[in-house]
């Protein structure tokens, strides 16, 4: 994985979102929230449709703690369900984490309030080193999950 450095003479950003959908493009942005929707094929009721299936939100805590919560969405569950949560401290100059993650799965409450955060669609995720990782983990609990239903 890539690390980045940080200037000190330009605006840092809270979190950096990078997309390589092959032939179609890539893009690479940064904001102080985001919200990535990723959808895909599926055959329900005979026909074809694309679901959106994970999201993945990116927030900034009152105290300053950034989340990343990665929510999966099945047309068989009457709730999406939270499968990853990870949080970093970047301004708590006294944390020896650098990422506290915690893959418990938990409801998702879909009243939440989304305002502020800006939604970015997308077909799969870059090749980055932690995005790949994050994506191996989304895939192997997405498969767990439907393996119960």
């Amino acid at each position: 994985m890539e690390k980045t450095q940080i200037s000190s003479t330009r605006r840092s950003f809270n979190f950096r979102l990078g997309c390589d959908a092959g032939n179609t493009g890539k893009f690479q942005a940064e904001g102080d929230s985001a919200w990535l929707r990723i959808a895909q094929r599926i055959r329900r009721s005979g026909k074809e449709e694309m679901w959106d299936s994970v999201t993945i939100e990116c927030t900034s805590e009152q105290d300053g703690t950034l989340v990343l919560r990665v929510i999966v969405f099945n047309p068989d569950w009457e709730e999406p369900l939270q499968i990853a949560s990870i949080r970093s401290r970047p301004q708590d100059i006294e944390s020896l984490t650098p990422l506290g993650c915690n893959l418990a799965h938990n409801k998702f409450a879909t009243n939440r309030d989304l305002a502020g955060i800006h939604e970015v669609t997308a077909v799969f995720f870059s090749s980055d080193g932690l995005a790949l990782r994050l994506a191996d983990a989304i895939s192997q609990s997405v498969a767990h999950l439907c393996k119960r239903t």
